[in-house]
């Protein structure tokens, strides 16, 4: 493990871990069911059951989506990859390439999310849907690797709790079986049925509610940020620290 210490030229930025994902998860929420009360208030959508997305097809609720879900797409790749950050611990096992894969799973569920906010089912609805299975599809398999390697961790210091693995596998098959029965009910019957939006909304609501059990992990997670003169150039200057309830941690500073 290689540190650097000179006052002169190292600044350090923090904040609670746990804010970072109520933010997150918070502005899902928000814009999610501000643009469905707002688009049902005005007529166009039905109140009972309707798609997502559209409720973001007319003025005003699709200025509030398109915002709200970009922003959101954006927290969310901020968030897979802080986890990825955290799992390189050593008391985690180490980087390992499931953690790689993990995160280009979610930086393309991100990207995905993003084109959904921007470009409605009217505007291209190819465009649309393509991006919406990307984003589905790519945050399962986040979700899927990201749970499993924290239920093999060793976890030595208990920074990992079981409740916390408890309730993301809980999540995570919830979205699977909700996004299976959605394929097959849009291939064999269409979307049409009221099974459609019930499924669509119950795998929207797990994915970020999934960001909110990091909560388990960063409770006193905070972020540095150091700045050193003439730093060895393979070395990453962007770590993560534990804080004190779980034990102090060394700080990690890990090759790109």
């Amino acid at each position: 493990m290689k540190s650097f210490s000179s006052p002169s030229s190292e600044e350090t930025y923090r904040f609670p871990g746990d804010s970072f994902v109520k933010l997150s998860a918070g502005l899902g929420y928000f814009t999610l069911f501000t643009c469905y009360i707002i688009a049902a208030s005005l007529g166009h959508v039905p109140w009972c059951c309707p798609m997502i997305s559209d409720c973001a097809v007319y003025a005003p609720e699709s200025y509030l989506f398109r915002w709200g879900f970009i922003t959101t797409a954006f927290l969310l790749g901020v968030g897979s990859f802080v986890m990825y950050t955290f799992l390189f611990t050593e008391t985690l096992g180490g980087p390992q390439k499931v953690d790689k894969l993990a995160l280009m799973c979610s930086c393309i569920a991100s990207l995905g999310l993003g084109i959904v906010g921007s470009v409605n089912e009217e505007e291209n609805n190819t465009i649309h849907s393509t991006a919406a299975v990307f984003f589905f599809g790519g945050y399962w398999i986040y979700m899927y690797l990201t749970t499993s390697r924290l239920a093999t961790s060793s976890n030595p210091n208990h920074t990992i709790k079981p409740e916390s693995v408890a309730i993301k596998t809980t999540l995570t098959t919830i979205t699977f079986v909700a996004l299976l029965i959605f394929s097959l009910m849009c291939i064999f019957i269409g979307q049409d049925d009221v099974i459609c939006p019930i499924c669509e909304w119950t795998a929207t609501l797990c994915i970020i509610g999934y960001n909110l059990t990091y909560m388990f992990e960063w409770t006193d997670l905070v972020w540095l940020s150091t700045i050193v003169e003439n730093p060895d150039p393979s070395l990453s200057l962007k770590t993560i620290e534990k804080g004190t309830k779980t034990g102090p941690q060394s700080n990690l500073y890990r090759p790109l």
